[in-house]
């Protein structure tokens, strides 16, 4: 594999051989966290093409560098690059045996051509449609979270079912809830919606659900911030009990949660939690309630007596 990153790398692969490298890249997170430090490393950077996106938001890619001028270079180019990457996989593997499981946030990030950053939750996918034209588009299908790049000149335009969104450099969350009906919560800025012959301008706060078979739009308030942690990794407990607690940490990270006394999920917490590690939630509970944690192989179990004093 390491002479073919090489070859990847330096543009020098077959489309045969691109194909390759991008079915191992998606495979599993081991593979695509390496070949993302591969890319940090050399700085090369990602350029989208219409495609459709893997679950877990991994983007076929195809990297076009100048070739060598002379075999030999190559070949030299080859051997420096594949050491490189050898020792580049040695660092993945250990950093990844020595990561455990339940620090892992479900979501997995993407960053498209024009700065916009998405975050996608699991078995979510989006496919790019235009990024050089007078718009910038994509279509989804999931929970994915958009932080979109400012560009007056440009404006961004999701696709959801029949449902439009546009907007020009905002943060909102886009969830296809099941076939035909679509939440968006707006985190800033100003999104317009159209539906059919239905429209509605949202901004900061403000949440719509669209009910294709219906054919309605309810609009509202976000009253619950909680609902968007699996993106944003923020938390706000205000007299919630830790059986909520068990629920959130659950679908934003990878791990389950274990009271080893049932009377524990009855106990109430104030806390918030700005993008605070697992380790450090689980701190801040235990002290709090005066428990003892542990965190093993995906799991974060408390331990102590289900008092909440």
């Amino acid at each position: 594999m390491e002479e073919q990153l090489s070859k990847y790398f330096s543009g020098e692969s077959s489309q045969e051989e691109e194909e390759h490298i991008l079915k191992w890249r998606s495979e599993n997170k081991e593979n695509s966290a390496f070949f993302l430090s591969c890319k940090v490393f050399f700085n090369i950077p990602l350029k989208p093409k219409p495609i459709e996106i893997l679950p877990e938001c991994l983007l076929k890619t195809i990297i076009k560098k100048n070739e060598p001028k002379n075999n030999q270079s190559k070949s030299f180019k080859y051997i420096s690059i594949a050491a490189v990457v050898s020792l580049l996989l040695l660092f993945v593997f250990l950093l990844i045996n020595n990561t455990t499981k339940s620090t892992v946030s479900l979501a997995v990030s993407h960053e498209l051509s024009d700065g916009t950053i998405l975050k996608c939750y699991p078995e979510a996918s989006f496919r790019v449609l235009d990024m050089d034209g007078a718009f910038r588009e994509v279509s989804v299908k999931g929970k994915v979270f958009f932080d979109v790049k400012k560009d007056e000149s440009k404006p961004f335009i999701v696709r959801v079912g029949n449902t439009k969104i546009t907007v020009l450099g905002t943060s909102f969350s886009v969830e296809s809830i099941k076939k035909g009906t679509t939440e968006i919560m707006v985190t800033s800025g100003i999104v317009e919606i159209q539906h059919s012959s239905m429209s509605a301008m949202l901004e900061e706060g403000d949440k719509v659900k669209i009910d294709e078979k219906r054919g309605k739009i309810e609009q509202s308030k976000i009253m619950d911030y909680n609902s968007l942690a699996w993106a944003s990794e923020i938390f706000y407990f205000d007299g919630h009990q830790l059986g909520e607690v068990k629920t959130l940490l659950e679908e934003v990270f990878d791990l389950q949660v274990i009271f080893e006394d049932q009377g524990m999920k009855n106990c109430f917490l104030s806390a918030t939690f700005n993008q605070k590690s697992v380790t450090e939630i689980a701190h801040a509970i235990s002290t709090t309630f005066g428990w003892d944690y542990k965190l093993e192989k995906g799991k974060l179990i408390f331990k102590g007596k289900g008092l909440c004093d």
